[in-house]
């Protein structure tokens, strides 16, 4: 307390005292079960991605020599952190709309979208599911990038097309 003020406090703070929300609505609904939703998010879903997307890059820095060669791969990478900021914005309005839903699951816009819809009372088995599929296909794009590097590291000088990098993926053992 500086010159005597008393100090006021933070929203969070106000919901964890269970009084006024700081939105404006009164009483604030569920503060500890969005709060502990959104725990789970930022500690799991959060990292998942994360890796998620340093695998899809790895397959791509693995693929070229150069970053002009680079530029033509990571823009499907890139756009679905995109569309999953666009739906986001439109989860915001319609959190149980079906295009909302789906977008929730998809893992390469799963992790934006939801974070959206939290605050709307998104049901347990939605979340988990949506960390479940984006956890295999984090595990299924380590296994791409993997089989991209094991090819891709002797083709040095070669600008790989989409096509050859398929015939890359589908190389047996």
């Amino acid at each position: 307390s500086t010159n005597g003020r008393r100090r006021t406090p933070t929203g969070r703070e106000r919901m964890n005292q269970g009084n006024d929300c700081p939105f404006g609505s009164s009483p604030c609904p569920k503060t500890s079960s969005i709060e502990e939703r959104m725990d789970v998010l930022e500690e799991r879903q959060m990292k998942i991605i994360y890796l998620l997307y340093a695998a899809m890059f790895a397959a791509v820095g693995s693929a070229v020599d150069n970053i002009q060669d680079a530029q033509q791969f990571q823009t499907p990478i890139t756009m679905p952190i995109i569309i999953g900021l666009l739906v986001m914005m439109f989860a915001m309005r319609e959190p149980h709309a079906p295009l909302s839903v789906w977008c929730s699951m998809i893992p390469f816009t799963s992790p934006i979208v939801m974070m959206a819809r939290l605050p709307f009372d998104v049901p347990m088995w939605e979340l988990t599911l949506s960390l479940a599929i984006l956890a295999v296909t984090f595990i299924f794009m380590v296994w791409v990038a993997a089989k991209i590097y094991r090819v891709g590291i002797f083709m040095h000088g070669r600008k790989p097309s989409y096509k050859e990098l398929w015939r890359w993926i589908r190389t047996r053992d």
